[in-house]
């Protein structure tokens, strides 16, 4: 609770605040020899000097400073400390040593890799909204199947909740929400209750409870990274599709574990099951841009395009009609327009390939990014894909030089 002596700072106040020390952490990171921030996530700063690596990642005032674990990469650690203390008033307090918790997850070293846990924020959450312990067996699931029409009925009346039970659930799903940083499978129902916290019912808060239940009951359960010999990208996207606004979900995995998950509602109502499938489809492939520049940023670049799959019979065999009729055109004009060109980058048309190699239909958005020192983006020629993706990506490298050019291939069973 908030000391009643200290005072209130208003929120404009606040947020000139946080701008001018996060404009102050940039200053003072960019001074830094060699350490550059990242395109894809402006908190990740990345340095490499002579085979040593250097990683600072910045939560508001937490930092996370990863080193490549030699001699070299410790000086180097303790050189930007140093550099950063000596710049601002406050000095960091450095715990060093292996990374044992961040930001409330718990990590834990395994004997082929490590393992990204929740286990003590859901201690944390059973001590708050459970004082009096867990009196329920537990549950197999996190949600009913009635969870959907639960929510859909909160929202249509709308009706004005007790203050304590609207307290409670707001900050109940707000907790759930964070506890899905290390807990994708609770991702579909916190999703879900989100859409209700202005005017939450005892359904809502059942469904919150039932789920913060399922938590402690699974409290062992984590995402377990492990060492592979060569990780790649991969990905999968799937939606329902509802008479009102849609469900999108993503994950991607590298390796033995994800790294990055969603679920979503739709900006538009879709009028098909395809249209749902290709506007998730959409999303994964801007994260799967997102990941791959964040990869590259980090010193990984993956190798290849990024494979993305989608279980969806009506975009196969609109992928197989070149024929756009009424209804494929504006699902298309959309998808065109999401994906549309930024300052930095360049979308061309959607193309529908098929590729004897994968024996699947590939659906390919190529991204053409500007090269250092040239005015404008010309698009590629021989656009059209006969072989395997892998092939096509090599082909029109080969065409712009090697260095500006990035293909996505959406893999479709």
């Amino acid at each position: 609770k908030r000391d009643p002596c200290l005072p209130v700072v208003p929120d404009h106040q606040r947020r000139e605040n946080e701008h001018a020390w996060w404009n102050k952490v940039k200053s003072i990171n960019k001074a830094f020899p060699g350490l550059v921030q990242s395109e894809a996530d402006p908190s990740c700063f990345v340095l490499t000097r002579n085979s040593t690596k250097l990683i600072v990642v910045i939560y508001v005032d937490d930092f996370g400073i990863f080193h490549s674990g030699t001699t070299a990469g410790k000086a180097l650690a303790h050189e930007y400390i140093e550099h950063f203390n000596k710049h601002v008033g406050k000095p960091l307090k450095v715990h060093e040593g292996k990374v044992h918790e961040f930001l409330g997850l718990t990590i834990t070293k395994t004997q082929t890799g490590f393992k990204l846990s929740a286990d003590k924020y859901i201690d944390t959450l059973r001590a708050r909204f459970f004082p009096s312990g867990v009196t329920h067996a537990g549950y197999k699931v996190p949600a009913d199947k009635d969870l959907p029409s639960i929510v859909i009925n909160a929202a249509d009346k709308k009706t004005v909740p007790d203050p304590q039970l609207l307290q409670r659930c707001q900050c109940l799903i707000g907790s759930l929400m964070f506890a899905t940083n290390a807990r994708p499978d609770i991702q579909y129902t916190v999703s879900q209750l989100a859409r209700c916290m202005a005017w939450p019912d005892a359904n809502i808060e059942a469904a919150a409870e039932r789920c913060l239940i399922y938590l402690i009951g699974t409290q062992d359960l984590g995402l377990h990274y492990e060492r592979v010999a060569d990780p790649k990208l991969f990905g999968c996207s799937d939606a329902n599709w509802c008479t009102r606004q849609s469900t999108s979900g993503c994950a991607f995995k590298i390796g033995t574990a994800i790294i990055s998950y969603f679920s979503k509602k739709q900006g538009h109502i879709s009028l098909s099951t395809f249209e749902a499938e290709i506007s998730a489809g959409t999303l994964a492939a801007c994260e799967a841009v997102h990941l791959r520049s964040l990869l590259a940023s980090l010193g990984y670049k993956p190798k290849g395009p990024t494979v993305i799959k989608i279980d969806n019979t009506a975009a196969l065999r609109v992928a197989e009609d070149p024929v756009m009729h009424n209804k494929t055109v504006k699902v298309f004009s959309d998808l065109s327009q999401a994906l549309s060109s930024t300052d930095n980058n360049r979308l061309s048309a959607l193309r529908r390939n098929k590729s004897p190699t994968w024996g699947s239909q590939i659906f390919c958005l190529h991204y053409w990014f500007r090269a250092a020192g040239e005015g404008k983006t010309a698009p590629l020629q021989n656009g059209f894909c006969k072989t395997a993706p892998q092939r096509y990506e090599t082909a029109q490298m080969q065409s712009r030089g090697g260095k500006d050019t990035m293909c996505v291939c959406v893999a479709v069973d």
